[in-house]
């Protein structure tokens, strides 16, 4: 019955959409009936100059490719929202610290904490979110509710990136611009590297007719990489997005890794 019903909701919206073509914009109509106008079958992710939107990078995978992969199992686009750790690691290094094995109090730099936002709405119904004024995180001491407290700031860190779908017929129906960023280096007292401002933001967004986009950016994990007396803390951001049309949805996942020395890794 829940098949049924489904299906026939599916039918229902995509002769709707196609009616609304045909009398708002009889070209669109005649795309809308093209056979692969709403199969989505690449999706692209470029990796971009923080100032001049230059393509530094491009990777480029079949959708098809993508969902085997996350049935294999977590990858690119699948990534575990539990604390990431990363031994022998040259950029995030070690902890050379064992963890307390007990409930004793630990000093009050040693807890990183985030009193910022752990989750926001970067783009809904294919509207970028572009009041994010109070939409950031943070890694402070347990304690410091003020970024003020802290001093020694870096200057903020910038990541830019383009997320581009492709249906059968080869056209860009999604194309998506964002950045990460984040301000780096706080010391309280002299002591420790901790974050704050970090964020995901909407730059640039081209959907096609339709074809809906939503994304959501959250800060899962903050977490210590240093020692009790000089700790590092680190941030764990993702973004998701979800791509629908009448007859498809397709949802993926960016993980990003950032480190209060200023240090970045985009998971993979």
């Amino acid at each position: 019955m829940g098949k049924s019903f489904k299906l026939a909701w599916s039918v229902s919206a995509f002769g709707l959409l196609a009616a609304q073509a045909a009398v708002a914009h009889p070209m669109a109509a005649f795309e809308f009936f093209q056979p692969g106008m709403f199969e989505i079958e690449r999706v692209s992710i470029e990796t971009l100059d923080a100032k001049t939107g230059e393509v530094l990078s491009r990777e480029s995978h079949l959708l098809s490719d993508l969902q085997e992969r996350e049935q294999d199992g977590p990858g690119r686009f699948r990534i575990s929202t539990q604390a990431p750790w990363y031994p022998g690691d040259p950029v995030f290094g070690t902890n050379d610290e064992p963890t307390p094995q007990n409930d004793e109090p630990q000093t009050i730099l040693d807890k990183i904490i985030n009193y910022g936002s752990k989750f926001w709405q970067a783009v809904v119904a294919n509207r970028p979110v572009v009041k994010v004024t109070y939409q950031t995180a943070n890694a402070l001491p347990e304690g410091t509710l003020n970024v003020r407290d802290l001093d020694e700031w870096q200057m903020p860190e910038v990541r830019r990136y383009r997320v581009i779908y492709q249906n059968l017929l080869g056209m860009n129906v999604v194309t998506y611009q964002f950045q990460l960023t984040y301000t780096p280096g706080g010391k309280l007292n002299g002591v420790g590297q901790f974050l704050s401002n970090i964020n995901i933001t909407s730059r640039e967004l081209d959907v096609a007719w339709g074809y809906t986009m939503n994304a959501t950016g959250t800060v899962p994990n903050v977490v210590n990489l240093g020692k009790k007396t000089s700790p590092l803390a680190a941030a764990e951001v993702q973004l998701n997005w979800v791509v629908e049309t009448p007859l498809k949805r397709s949802e993926r996942t960016e993980t990003y890794f950032v480190r209060g020395d200023g240090a970045f890794k985009a998971l993979q």
